[in-house]
Order: C-alpha cells, then structure tokens, then sequence
C-alpha cells in the first residue's frame, strides 16, 4: 500500500489525521503536491511526487460483496464513513443480497475515521433489535442520551466479525463496541483510534475557530474507550507485504477462518 510521507512541501510524520486532512482540503481547483512512498517486490521503496487537483470527491460509503471460503457464502461489508446516505446504501445492499444464502458477514470499519453517531446508530439497528442500548453521551452542561437501536434486525441471525484498526475512530468504535458487547461479534485487527469524548466547533468572527469537548460516550457495559482503545479479541497486525506481493488481506482472511468455524 502507498504510504503519504510529504504534503506540499511538510512530512507528515508528525501530523495527526486531522492535520493532514486540513492542508489536503482547499479550494475546488486548486492542486496540492503529495511524496508517496511505494513498496517494491524488491524489497526497495519507490518514491513519487503526485500533483493533485483538488475537487469534490464521491465515494460511496457502503461497499459489499459476496466472498466464498470452504465452500460457505460470505458476506463483506465495508463501511468507509458514517454519513447521510450511508444507512440507505447499506439498506439497499441487504436488498441486493437477501436471495445469495449467506451464512456469516465480515463488517469491516477499517480506516473508517467516524462521521455521523445517528448514522452509526441506525446501522446498528441492522443487526440489533429494537430498543437495545448502542452508546450513552453524558454532558457537562446537558441531559445525558441514551442510543438506542431502532430494530431494522435483518442480520441479527448472521454469526458477525468487525474489522478495526487504529484508523477506525469515534462511530466506528461506538458500532464495533456495541456489536460485541450486545451481539458477541468478534473484533480482529489492532486497537483502534480511541476517540471516546464528544467535540464541537465555536467559529470566530476573524475566521478561527476553536474545537473543545462538551462529555464523553460510553458504552453498553458502561466501558468508555476515551484515550485507550478498543481491544480487539483477535490481535492482528495488517501483512502489508502480504498484501503487496499476494493481493492477501490477512486480517480479512482471519476474519473468514473464525465465521467458518462459527458456521460449522
């Protein structure tokens, strides 16, 4: 996998995700520079400089697809972001794929840096029943809401594994906890980003702005992941090496090897 180690003329070491996603973003049209460093078969990096336009970009937040392993028919759920259309796509994708006679799904919230929490609630629903608690939010200054599922309950029946990493933060760490302390599914990756605490943005008059923490999320047992992480059950570092030479996805294969058995 490509790796971003320069935007414009800064490295990015440093930077938190945040940070990079502030000097990538500008005004439609205008272009950004970006170093890539490329993994070789010869063990060697190469290394690029991209030039970018920057323009509005549509990816679908819900890709899906029918895998196959020991004969059994899984199904993969990427889930790249928690957003307005997202709960509609993955309704939509069930639609396509309620006649393929799956026995087990992957849901896989890697990379997936959040979005909306009323996204990752509905999702949730998909698999929870009605009324199920998802995730409290306590304020400093408000009454405290309790997230409830809304029932959709199609793949409930499913046997489950989340994918996360340490990318998947805020949403998908309040999907991934809430699966597993209220359905059992089984996390497989590496701990995830750790955003537990509740943010919003005052904008200023001269154009700053400031970002500050107004309370915090727990979850269904009351575990809160604020500046610790959600530890997966199967601890599994991604083989980019793997991945690069074989086209395996090793975290992916894992995560069949365990519904596999959950099936039979």
């Amino acid at each position: 996998l490509d790796r971003i180690i320069m935007i414009g003329t800064g490295e990015t070491k440093n930077l938190t995700t945040y940070e990079a996603v502030s000097l990538i973003r500008g005004k439609k049209w205008t272009k950004v520079k970006f170093g890539i460093e490329r993994p070789q078969n010869s063990w060697e990096n190469q290394y690029l400089v991209i030039e970018v336009e920057r323009d509005t970009i549509d990816v679908p937040s819900v890709r899906s697809k029918i895998l196959t392993h020991n004969n059994q028919k899984i199904w993969y759920i990427e889930i790249s972001i928690f957003w307005e259309q997202t709960n509609k796509l993955l309704t939509r994708a069930i639609s396509d794929s309620v006649n393929e006679n799956v026995s087990g799904i992957v849901l896989d919230l890697r990379g997936n840096g959040g979005g909306l929490l009323t996204s990752a609630v509905e999702l949730a629903g998909h698999f929870l029943p009605k009324g199920t608690l998802i995730t409290k939010t306590k304020y400093s200054n408000f009454k405290p809401i309790d997230y409830q599922s809304k029932g959709f309950w199609e793949l409930e029946k499913f046997p489950l594994v989340v994918l996360i990493d340490k990318l998947s933060a805020s949403s998908s760490e309040i999907l991934s906890l809430a699966l597993k302390e209220q359905l059992n599914a089984q996390l497989v990756g590496t701990e995830s980003f750790w955003k537990g605490s509740i943010q919003t943005l005052y904008d200023f008059d001269d154009g700053t702005s400031l970002k500050y923490t107004i309370g915090k999320r727990f979850w269904p047992r009351g575990t809160t992941i604020d500046k610790k992480g959600i530890q997966p059950d199967v601890e599994l570092p991604f083989d980019f090496t793997g991945y690069v030479e074989k086209g395996v996805d090793n975290q992916l294969q894992k995560a069949q090897e365990i519904l596999a058995e959950k099936i039979t």
